[in-house]
């Protein structure tokens, strides 16, 4: 009996104990917000400056030749009105006869005469020096003279150059005015110019 008695106690006992409490509730965590990492600003490429590059000059601008006065035509040389005749493409012969003293062209040479006509259109007195004043160049760019180099020596008469009379206002001259000692390669070539003493241009002479 007594053993019933202290099993109902327990059951008692048991059943009014309390009910073990639930665990609280955990505290809700802090949401920390999210930080954005700080962006360093990048800054623009810098230009390369376009280097000044100087511009080529402007070349002068290439003279055109002057203009060649034909064969037998007249031309105005300082103050007289000029042309050439013609012109002795081989004047060995006709030098030889001239003067027995001439000396030959070398060989590779050939001498070219050319007979030259004036007018003296200047004032007071004049004569032509057309020994002088005529010269000559073929394509090798060589110029000839009478008085550099191998020279022709005494001109056929009437030599301009030698026996060229003075004159006045109107008069005219003719006779063998230039001679030069040419090499072979340039005959086929050449022209003639008149360059006067202290003159500022020259004047071109067609040889054919």
């Amino acid at each position: 009996m007594r053993a019933a008695l202290a099993l109902v106690a327990i059951l008692a006992i048991g059943c009014s104990a309390p009910a073990p409490s639930a665990p609280a509730a955990s505290a809700v965590q802090a949401v920390t917000p999210a930080v954005t990492p700080a962006v360093t600003p990048v800054a623009p490429p810098t230009e390369e400056p376009t280097p000044y590059i100087e511009p080529d000059p402007t070349p002068d601008p290439t003279p055109e030749p002057p203009a060649m006065t034909p064969l037998g035509k007249y031309a105005t040389v300082g103050d007289w009105s000029v042309r050439i005749v013609k012109v002795n493409w081989n004047a060995r012969a006709a030098l030889k006869k001239a003067n027995m003293f001439n000396d030959s062209a070398p060989k590779g040479t050939t001498p070219v005469m050319i007979y030259v006509e004036g007018t003296y259109k200047g004032t007071g007195r004049a004569s032509l020096d057309t020994s002088y004043m005529f010269r000559s160049v073929g394509a090798s760019g060589v110029e000839y003279s009478t008085f550099e180099g191998d020279t022709c020596g005494v001109l056929p008469y009437p030599d301009l150059g030698l026996d060229g009379p003075t004159v006045r206002t109107g008069a005219k001259v003719k006779g063998w005015g230039a001679c030069w000692v040419v090499d072979n390669a340039d005959v086929k070539t050449l022209t003639a110019f008149a360059d006067p003493f202290l003159a500022d241009e020259i004047t071109t002479f067609a040889l054919r």
